[in-house]
């Protein structure tokens, strides 16, 4: 009796390893999929604290005036070097706003937000900032925000030119 011999794939074989083949790539293109976005929000993340970071060292400038800092003179001084675009400045009774958009296409939107000063001995020498910066990540249906805030006083070397604000 002569035995044939077997080489070769069956089909039942082709198929089994079509669909391991299948699942591999679906599970592997779903994780890069998901490292993707997840470089992709920390990368906008970083931007947009980057912005915060100089738009506060901004604030912080001793050559600006305290009693003529406000939210649009910060956003208008920062405009040629961070290049932030429809700088508009918004007034409500005790708060002074300045939106505008920053960044490649304008992918970022700021809000810097100014409370009126604290009046101490009839010195108004405290201004608090809140900086709002919103942006899109993709495939999130919600915008991402980051928030920061800081406080201006007057320095000594300020007081003698501002007093009696």
């Amino acid at each position: 009796m002569k035995r044939k011999e077997e080489r070769g794939f069956t089909t039942v074989d082709l198929s089994i390893a079509m669909i391991v083949v299948t699942i591999f790539v679906a599970i592997m293109g779903s994780v890069f999929y998901n490292v993707y976005l997840s470089s992709t929000e920390a990368k906008r993340t970083a931007t947009a604290l980057n912005y915060g970071v100089d738009i506060f060292e901004a604030i912080g400038d001793e050559s600006l005036m305290f009693s003529s800092l406000t939210p649009y003179e910060v956003l208008t001084r920062l405009s040629g070097n961070l290049k932030i675009e429809e700088i508009k400045k918004i007034e409500n009774d005790n708060e002074k706003i300045a939106t505008g958009r920053i960044g490649e296409k304008g992918a970022y939107n700021i809000k810097l937000t100014m409370t009126e000063p604290v009046t101490v001995d009839e010195v108004k020498p405290i201004k608090q900032f809140k900086l709002t910066i919103t942006y899109d990540v993709a495939a999130k249906k919600e915008p991402e925000t980051v928030e920061l805030e800081r406080i201006r006083t007057i320095t000594n070397k300020l007081k003698t030119d501002e007093e009696g604000l």
